[in-house]
């Protein structure tokens, strides 16, 4: 489609039929429908907060080959602060990742999570994804095209059914999960662009991507772009 961002998105390719389950060494798998089992040795989150829009927090898991899994997510609307501090915490309790990448602009939100959950490592479970005010327009494309990259070269897989809750009822004619989003994820026209640039962005004035329906592929963005700094160290 004419300005889509990921061109290369291909339901078939990169949406895997399977289940996820732990073993007894500890470490969770991915079992394909059609495949070889793929251990997965850590795990991340990623979060977008939201009311009237949605919020989303994304479970991934990283395997031998680099590749990051979406084995579970939660895409909700009307929820508040507490209902999603509660939510982290099962998800965390279940899970065991290292870290959540959340967006910065919600420091309230940020604040009641990590009064109350800690890493493994003793800091803050909530790390903030690195979104400045007078880089937005260069971060957010650098962002993008780190994640197209990924996706082109077949490291981000999405587990069929990650979704942990039935469609959420206010999002009818919207996405309701991240792989809804992807068809309808484009490039912004100049005149919206030129907002970005106005505020630090740089590149041309194509480079942005409109900001509507994009709750779930800004958690798996903000993932995405610093799983390295997020790994956590060998045991």
């Amino acid at each position: 489609v004419e300005g889509q961002v990921f061109d290369c998105w291909e339901p078939e390719k990169y949406v895997v039929p399977g289940h996820c389950e732990k073993r007894d060494d500890g470490h969770w798998w991915v079992f394909p429908d059609d495949g070889d089992p793929v251990r997965l040795n850590w795990l991340a989150a990623g979060q977008d907060w939201g009311y009237t829009s949605p919020g989303v927090v994304s479970v991934w898991g990283f395997d031998d080959w680099d590749r990051a899994w979406l084995v579970e997510e939660v895409y909700r609307t009307k929820q508040d602060d507490g209902w999603w501090t509660d939510t982290i915490a099962e998800l965390h309790a279940k899970w065991g990742f290292w870290r959540v990448v959340t967006d910065p602009e919600h420091a309230s939100g940020i604040a009641m999570v990590n009064r109350r959950l800690r890493a493994e490592d003793g800091r803050p479970l909530l790390t903030t994804a690195d979104k400045r005010t007078l880089q937005a327009g260069r971060t957010k494309y650098s962002m993008v095209m780190h994640a197209h990259t990924e996706m082109s070269q077949g490291r981000l897989l999405f587990l069929e059914g990650a979704r942990r809750h039935e469609r959420d009822e206010f999002l009818k004619s919207k996405p309701a999960c991240t792989v809804e989003e992807f068809p309808g994820y484009m490039w912004a026209p100049p005149r919206e662009s030129r907002r970005y640039e106005m505020v630090g962005g740089e590149g041309p004035s194509l480079d942005v991507p409109i900001k509507v329906n994009d709750h779930g592929i800004d958690a798996m963005l903000s993932n995405s772009s610093d799983r390295y700094s997020l790994r956590a160290p060998a045991s």
